[in-house]
């Protein structure tokens, strides 16, 4: 799904390889950073040594910051900020967002390099900074 410079966020399962989902499409993605970590667990065996070869997983993350202005560089049919009133796109954008956090809505993110699934908003920041645009 992920066409070139383009970043998306859709809902799952709507969302598949080659399809063209409902998405929220950001005018400028600035940070997309992908994180995962483990720790070795110490567990003591029968002779009261620790061995430290287990390691467990902890749950990846994604850190995106994104633009959502009155003004796209491009509309998108799929949008879900349409062009229908610009002025509203932040404003939409914001919503979109909200609802999908209040929800705990498993989310598709497809961009240039990688596409990741099954991830859920688990912190969501905005500020305007003083532009007629929405920095998330």
């Amino acid at each position: 799904m992920a066409r070139g410079n383009l970043t998306f966020i859709a809902e799952m399962p709507r969302a598949r390889e080659g399809e063209n989902p409902p998405s929220l499409i950001f005018d400028a993605v600035v940070n997309l950073s992908p994180s995962s970590s483990a720790r070795l667990t110490k567990y003591p065996i029968s002779d009261k040594s620790k061995i430290a070869n287990h390691r467990v997983r902890g749950n990846p993350t994604l850190q995106l910051v994104c633009w959502m202005g009155r003004a796209p560089l491009h509309n998108f049919t799929n949008n879900l900020v349409g062009g229908d009133n610009e002025e509203l796109r932040p404003s939409q954008a914001l919503k979109v967002l909200e609802g999908w956090d209040k929800k705990g809505t498993e989310l598709y993110i497809a961009s240039e390099h990688k596409n990741f699934s099954g991830y859920v908003i688990t912190k969501l920041n905005w500020s305007t900074e003083r532009t007629d645009a929405i920095k998330f």
